[in-house]
């Protein structure tokens, strides 16, 4: 074990550069490269660097795309390292080695192009993905003179990489390309796409595809790059511990050299060799990976993946001020959440960040719902189904979506019920409370009357009209009619298709008894309440009454 720990180190130490080495550091747009080597190669690959990402933009209609992590590239007169797949994820950045020849090479272009379609589109179909890597592999740059669609090797020229290469080089397609690749980015299937961009069915350029790709001439054509030169970028001078952490980085981003990139970041002093431990422990499961973090961060670390790896609720909120492109502080907000609402929310900006992952868009919709924001959980459901790589997966979301609409449906039912029942409460409530305000009236009325002697159990009626017989009717008050200057016309149903109008001429006169002062208002009374009635008999033609009221007594 010591023995291969001693080779580790070895190893390590031979990849280190030395103090005295001078190191360059040229920055543009996503991309960092870092050389001991002079600026001519350095200035080289930063041109054709760039000229790969604006051609990779203007035939996708985006503007200055960038990458959620830099994409730095050290350029090395003898490279004693290489990354697995050209471009690897390692510290805080993707790193990648090239030599001094200045020259990007097909593979590296492939990562590139990876890289920029994960990180600023939705999700596209998988072979027009792979047909675009492919077509870009080849790019030839020649300061802004670029060529483009010159053919792979045979093994790449597959009906993928020809279907695009016809799209981006033919003079009928090669102006609308960005329309077709930009619906499906949205989400539109590749028929609907083709009738957007060509006017023509998905089927039938299939067939010019398969024409094309059978007939086997694949002619490159020119193709305007950007304006910009070698000498146009600013060299700045780098710290030989900067050159020395990028090497160890390079190692990191190779699962076989764990040991060597321990060994060569023990080697190294500062915030960012404690983070490359603390990464190698995260990666091995080991407890201590927090501590480290919490250490590099301590120490001044920049990195945001340091900040979110001190597992903190304060580590995640910086990591995101860091950088506000890394959907995975918000992941780590949403597990701490407790509030429901807060969960989704967190988990729905997580999946925005990250348009082409499923599973982030699937979360997202699953809090939604169970927080019963069935908009936002459909909104979700249709951007999982976009970001679905297989057409069996997007049935399925399909149907799940299908379900959350009815769960939908369902809520806004009950919630509409809900209010309601709650308005009805509401207004009983009122009901009762004025109620109990006329019954607190009488008993205070009642109350101060006793001052004067004994309260009669019932009202005693009174009448100061003029003299005269009296009639009598029960029955149930239904109707009260307002008529001018205070008048008013009642009518009591006296029997099931009986009615009996009388008329209240100065309601100042008129005895009530039993709270009837409640259900006077005018109109129909609802209900209708049980009423005696005791009036002067005497018809009044225009009005239509038989009788004068004296007093109403509420049963």
């Amino acid at each position: 074990m010591r023995h291969s720990l001693r080779l580790a180190a070895f190893a390590a130490a031979a990849i280190l550069a030395s103090a005295e080495e001078l190191w360059i550091r040229i920055q543009s747009g996503p991309f960092e490269v870092l050389s001991p080597a002079g600026e001519k190669a350095a200035r080289h690959v930063m041109a054709e660097a760039e000229q790969l990402r604006y051609t990779f933009g203007e035939l996708l209609g985006l503007k200055d795309p960038g990458s959620l992590w830099p994409i730095r590239i050290l350029v090395l007169k003898n490279p004693r390292a290489t990354v697995p797949g050209a471009i690897g994820m390692a510290r805080d950045a993707w790193i990648s080695v090239l030599d001094t020849s200045g020259e990007l090479n097909p593979e590296w272009r492939k990562a590139c192009v990876r890289i920029l379609l994960e990180d600023n589109t939705g999700r596209l179909p998988p072979g027009v993905d792979s047909g675009l890597i492919a077509l870009l592999s080849t790019l030839d740059a020649n300061g802004p003179k670029l060529t483009l669609g010159i053919p792979p090797p045979a093994a790449d020229r597959t009906r993928d990489w020809a279907r695009l290469h016809l799209y981006a080089t033919a003079p009928d397609y090669s102006g609308r390309l960005r329309v077709l690749l930009s619906n499906m980015a949205h989400g539109a299937d590749y028929d609907v796409a083709c009738r957007n961009a060509f006017e023509k069915s998905g089927a039938e350029m299939d067939k010019r595809v398969d024409a094309y790709f059978k007939a086997g001439a694949f002619a490159p054509v020119p193709f305007s790059g950007r304006a910009l030169a070698d000498r146009d970028f600013v060299v700045r001078e780098a710290a030989a511990y900067d050159g020395n952490i990028a090497l160890a980085d390079v190692l990191l981003a190779d699962p076989a050299k764990g040991a060597q990139a321990e060994a060569a970041y023990k080697a190294l002093t500062g915030p960012e060799a404690t983070e490359g431990q603390a990464v190698l422990a995260e990666r091995r499961k080991d407890p201590e990976a927090p501590r480290l973090y919490q250490a590099a961060v301590k120490a001044g670390s920049k990195s945001a993946r340091a900040m979110l790896g001190a597992g903190t609720k304060e580590g995640a909120v910086k990591a995101i001020e860091t950088n506000p492109k890394w959907p995975d502080p918000h992941v780590r907000l949403a597990a701490l959440a407790t509030a429901p609402n807060v969960k989704a929310a967190e988990l729905g900006k997580a999946a925005k960040l990250a348009p082409r992952n499923v599973e982030l868009w699937k979360q997202s919709a699953l809090a939604y719902a169970a927080n019963n924001q069935f908009a936002e959980a459909s909104k979700a459901w249709v951007a999982a189904e976009n970001a679905a790589v297989d057409q069996q997966e997007r049935e399925r979301l399909r149907q799940i979506r299908r379900e959350n609409e009815v769960a939908r449906a369902d809520f806004e039912a009950a919630e509409r019920k809900r209010v309601a029942d709650e308005e009805a409460r509401e207004l009983e409530k009122l009901k009762n409370q004025g109620l109990a305000e006329v019954r607190a009236a009488e008993a205070k009325a009642r109350t101060e009357m006793a001052k004067g002697g004994a309260v009669p159990e019932k009202p005693v009626e009174w009448w100061d009209g003029p003299a005269g017989p009296v009639a009598k009717a029960e029955g149930k008050l239904v109707r009260v009619d307002c008529l001018t200057a205070g008048r008013a016309k009642i009518v009591v149903q006296t029997a099931p298709k009986t009615t009996l109008a009388l008329a209240i001429r100065d309601p100042g006169k008129i005895a009530l008894t039993g709270g009837g002062e409640l259900s006077l208002g005018c109109g129909p009374q609802n209900p209708a309440r049980a009423v005696n009635v005791e009036y002067k008999p005497e018809k009044d033609a225009k009005l239509g009454t038989a009788g004068d009221v004296r007093t109403i007594e509420f049963r």
